[in-house]
């Protein structure tokens, strides 16, 4: 805690007898100079040309209800004086600015008064405003009330103490109302009110110091800067005592004081006003402003409300940390369209939210680089936030980064924004009254999150019947998770509700009892949206690598499954899940193996790549040891538990991935343990590596090397058998003309699409792929009147072999706006769009490889063709 100025908190000595006494009404218009003791018993006024100076140790006493007015043209000098009332006859109104005036206080006290110092400026009259070094403004029920015309007010505030704890009669005992207050034009100003110099706030400096009043100070319509200022014990007022009408009448939402600073504007029209409280960025660890909450509870240190900006920046807030935090929420902006810069702060100690936006609209909103901490805990009656961003509806656009956030119950909460972008943001959270989660993002599509980092409570176990989430992503439309790192909790990452499209990459849960968990997720096996974990690159034949790991070193934070969901299926790339000889690996709907009741996983499910992932908080688990005990242990627990439960095909699956991969790390070949050797060589005698390099020379349009290799090989399952009847249709009847299908070759491959995978494996998405067939088709047509849309239309797709463009070229006379898809061999459609027949369609971002493209109207499937692409 700063303590006050080294001058005392307002005291004055009153003076005795009156070496000058106005009793009747006086105007100036020379120059005189006061001194000795004044004492005023009818109003003074300052006229044109006059100018009055109050020197060093002039006392001056007003009876109640008196005032010095300052005119255009008039001057008012105070230099180390005390202004008061006189004994306990009442407060008097204050020395009153008219536009056009120049009041300069130096050094001096005005106490008692209604508004201590009222100025304005009007267009050509412009008014001059100097309070500083050590001026003390005390028990007035405004301290100092500025309006008008910023570019009309040359002032400056600084080095000065305003505080009201105790009014004096008629109003005694009452608590100050403001410390400063600022009344805007009625229109966008292009200037600013600027309370403080331009310095960085430190005790030793000429900091202005408000304390003990309830509105520290309070701006309407205004364009203000607050710099180099502490604000100090905030109190709550009685709501009678705050005005309700002039100078301006208080919002019922405020009325009961304690806040700090407060910005208000209007809606309608909208003025574009602006608060900054701190003018740059500091460094060093210096501050702009500080702020310190040691009076009553429920504080607010700064809000902005009603289309207010704001540009916060690097000033520090806190609450008393002994007894109780005091303050409620730290920074809090609240409606309509405004945008706000919040950057480089320091939050220490409060109940309820160290950042709030509440209802903001529109605008942008940058919250970065600040640290909001508590000294303790949640507690079992509070539920801190650390930064809360909330609307019921929102095109504002949000980046919330790099913040660092400790003891809190929920790090980041954010609802009802679209494309907001959260990265680099450190959290530790915990429990107190219930769930806990490091970062809780609600129905906000296509959100971004990436590269955070979430630290729970659970070092030895976590508590029963609540939910500890690293990340909660609730209803989230193609919302992104990216490179976060998750430790300590009890799921790393919980995804609920319809996150279609969406995608989780790179992503590191350490330590937690539940990895990654799926509720209420709905996903449709062979639709474009594929699921909530793992999504294709709209231009790749591959699909990205979600690379998502799970470490768990703990034994407290372990169960038998990795996983929980309630997915019907679920694509999971993932790698380095560390396997301890005993406890099993990640079960998804499919508690004893990798096999759900349905489906055989997709032929892509692990990563091929495994350097893709540059997360932050990578984990030395990557390294090529473990690696090595993977290719050991891991891949041949999933092959033979795959045969165990009687499925070929997955456990097929599971050995051609296993030989690829040994294939682009042939280091390991050699110090395999001898079982596991012994394995890999029994896959080297399969039929594995052949179909392997048949689809290597298909990738890459050798289509002869790949049919004389496939004449070769001797099919030993029905798997296979499947295989290299589906194989040559990725690469004949490339003459640029729709597919030709005879009637026995339809019929095996619409058989094949509606089969078991878990016996005819990846064949049945190929061929589903070729027919456009899914799980429940979607064309029930004869096969003649299937194998009549393959032949009866005259559609020419050219080129073909492409490089960049193709077009597909008919005398269609009955629609030339069609819908064309493009599918990848496994069956996933990577384009869809409306397309004109005999127009270039641009496919200068697709792989080399090949595809399955496909035109349809409202009811028809009208041409399909294999399209090559070689570049």
């Amino acid at each position: 805690m700063i303590s006050y100025h080294s001058f005392s908190q307002c005291s004055y000595t009153p003076g005795v007898g009156c070496s000058l006494s106005i009793t009747a009404p006086l105007t100036i218009t020379g120059t005189p100079t006061w001194t000795g003791t004044v004492c005023i018993d009818a109003d003074v006024t300052i006229a044109d040309g006059g100018i009055l100076t109050i020197s060093s140790g002039t006392n001056v006493s007003f009876e109640p209800g008196y005032s010095f007015t300052v005119e255009d043209g008039g001057s008012l000098i105070i230099d180390d004086a005390e202004l008061y009332a006189s004994g306990d006859a009442g407060m008097w109104e204050g020395i009153i600015g008219e536009p056009g005036n120049y009041i300069y206080v130096d050094h001096s006290t005005i106490l008692h008064a209604e508004i201590a110092i009222e100025t304005s400026g009007n267009g050509s009259n412009i008014s001059t405003l100097i309070v500083k070094n050590n001026t003390c403004i005390g028990n007035n029920e405004i301290g100092i009330y500025l309006h008008g015309e910023p570019s009309s007010l040359t002032h400056l505030i600084e080095d000065t103490e305003i505080s009201a704890p105790a009014l004096v009669s008629p109003k005694s005992g009452e608590l100050g109302d403001y410390g400063i207050l600022i009344i805007g034009p009625s229109i966008s100003p292009s200037d600013n009110f600027q309370i403080g110099n331009s310095l960085p706030f430190t005790s030793s400096t000429t900091f202005n110091h408000i304390h003990d009043v309830a509105i520290g100070i309070r701006t309407q319509t205004a364009n203000t800067i607050v710099q180099n200022t502490f604000i100090e014990n905030m109190l709550i007022t009685d709501p009678a005592d705050m005005p309700a009408g002039s100078p301006i009448n208080e919002l019922d939402l405020f009325h009961n004081g304690n806040i700090g600073i407060l910005a208000t504007s209007f809606d309608s029209p909208n003025l574009d006003n602006i608060l900054i409280v701190g003018n740059s960025i500091t460094g060093g660890g210096a501050i702009n402003n500080y702020f310190f909450q040691n009076g009553d509870p429920g504080n607010n240190a700064i809000i902005a409300y009603n289309s207010m900006s704001t540009q916060i920046l690097s000033n520090k807030i806190e609450g008393n940390n002994v007894s109780a935090y005091l303050i409620d929420t730290a920074i809090y902006i609240r409606k309509n369209t405004s945008s706000h810069d919040i950057r480089n702060n320091i939050i220490n100690n409060f109940t309820e939210c160290g950042i709030l936006s509440y209802k903001v609209g529109n605008g942008t909103t940058l919250i970065q680089n600040n640290t909001i901490s508590r000294v303790v805990n949640p507690g079992s009656t509070d539920i801190p936030f650390g930064i809360y961003v909330d609307a019921a509806a929102s095109n504002q656009e949000v980046n919330i980064f790099d913040n660092t956030i400790d003891k809190v119950e929920h790090g980041i909460f954010i609802r009802n924004h679209e494309d907001a972008y959260l990265r680099g943001n450190v959290i530790n959270y915990d429990y107190g009254a219930g769930n806990t989660r490091g970062i809780f993002a609600v129905n906000c599509s296509d959100i971004l999150i990436e590269s955070n980092s979430a630290t729970g409570p659970c070092y030895t176990g976590c508590p029963s019947g609540i939910i500890v989430a690293g990340y909660y992503v609730e209803s989230c439309e193609g919302m992104l998770m990216k490179s976060n790192y998750s430790t300590n909790t009890k799921y790393g990452a919980v995804i609920d509700g319809n996150n279609q499209t969406g995608n989780m990459i790179c992503n590191e849960m350490y330590n937690c009892l539940i990895g990654y968990a799926m509720n209420d997720v709905e996903v449709d096996a062979f639709s474009n949206d594929l699921d909530p974990i793992e999504q294709f690159d709209e231009f790749e034949m591959e699909p990205l690598p979600a690379d998502n790991s799970w470490y768990p070193s703990n034994t407290a934070n372990r169960e038998k499954s990795y996983g929980s969901t309630d997915l019907t299926n679920l694509d999971w790339r993932y790698r380095n899940l560390y396997r301890d000889g005993l406890t099993p690996l990640p079960g998804f709907d499919m508690p004893t193996g990798l096999i759900d009741d349905l489906y055989l996983i997709p032929i892509n499910e692990y990563s091929d790549y495994l350097d893709t992932c540059s997360s932050p908080y990578r984990l030395s688990g990557d390294s090529e040891e473990a690696l090595f005990i993977a290719f050991n242990y891991k891949f041949n627990y999933w092959i033979n538990n795959a045969l165990d439960g009687g499925s070929e095909g997955s456990a097929y699956l599971y050995k051609k991935y296993y030989w690829k991969i040994l294939q682009q790390y042939p280091q390991f070949i050699d110090s395999l343990e001898d079982a596991y050797l012994e394995i890999y060589s029994s896959i080297e005698e399969t039929n594995i590596p052949a179909y392997f390099n048949i689809l290597q020379f298909v990738k890459s349009a050798n289509f002869d090397s790949a049919a004389i290799l496939l004449e070769k090989i001797t099919p030993a399952s029905a798997m296979e058998e499947a295989l290299s009847f589906v194989i040559p249709f990725t690469f004949s009847n490339n003459d640029s003309v729709s597919l030709i299908i005879s009637d026995s070759d339809f019929e095996t491959l619409y058989n094949l699409a509606f089969n078991d995978p878990k016996i005819y494996g990846s064949s049945v998405y190929i061929a589903q792929a070729i027919l456009n067939l899914r799980v429940e088709a979607e064309l029930y047509e004869s096969n003649e009147e299937k194998i009549g849309f393959f032949l009866e239309k005259e559609f020419i797709l050219y080129p073909n072999p492409a490089n960049y463009s193709i077009s597909i070229n008919a005398n269609y006379e009955e629609q030339k706006v069609l819908q064309l898809e493009i599918y990848t061999l496994q069956g996933y459609r990577i384009y869809s769009s409306v397309y004109t027949l005999n127009q270039p369609l641009d496919i200068s971002k697709l792989n080399s490889g090949i595809y399955f493209i496909k035109l349809k109207n409202a009811d028809d499937l009208l041409f399909v063709n294999s399209l090559i692409i070689q570049k």
